[in-house]
């Protein structure tokens, strides 16, 4: 895999991200207290198996891409936002797993307001954190753009050769000859 691809692996997953997590928090996670009480449970978990169906592989995805581009260290890209990303998708992973799911477990037997004001809770700080995580990829992309290789004429330059005595010679033979000819 290249940066280039990582690149629009992450920017495209996280973007899918946050608009799936805006989406499930704005408008999602508000209508569960509509539901009517013994559908609940058998609501909840359908819609946990489909979102999960939706999410699962654009965050693993975007989980490879983040540690593809941490651990390649690129000169192109600005070390401390690579870290801040990683430490943002360790989180997200972090809150999905054991809080978002445990959440989800607990509705499943039935609407509690507790639990579902808890979710929204977790939720909230998934967003933010994909939200924080796009500003960082718009950076990352901006970073890339910019960015130049340096030409292998700036590479440092290389050790001279140890010449022979007679290589010395033959310049001083050359320059003498040049001037004999032109007089």
């Amino acid at each position: 895999m290249t940066n280039k691809i990582s690149i629009l692996i992450n920017i495209t997953t996280n973007f899918m991200m946050l608009g799936v997590i805006w989406f499930i928090q704005l408008v999602h996670l508000p209508l569960f207290s509509y539901v009517a009480g013994s559908h609940f449970s058998q609501y909840i978990s359908i819609e946990a198996k489909r979102t999960l169906v939706l999410i699962a592989l654009p965050m693993i995805l975007e989980l490879a891409a983040t540690l593809y581009l941490l651990l390649r260290k690129s000169p192109a890209f600005n070390a401390l936002s690579l870290k801040f990303s990683s430490i943002l998708v360790a989180v997200i992973w972090g809150v999905a797993i054991l809080a978002v799911l445990p959440s989800y477990g607990v509705l499943g037997e039935g609407f509690h307001t507790v639990p579902h004001n808890l979710l929204q809770l977790f939720m909230f700080v998934l967003a933010t954190c994909w939200t924080a995580k796009a500003v960082i990829a718009i950076m990352l992309v901006s970073q890339s753009a910019s960015y130049v290789k340096p030409a292998k004429s700036d590479a440092a330059p290389e050790e001279p050769k140890e010449s022979t005595s007679s290589e010395e010679a033959k310049p001083s033979e050359s320059a003498d000859s040049s001037e004999t000819t032109s007089a």
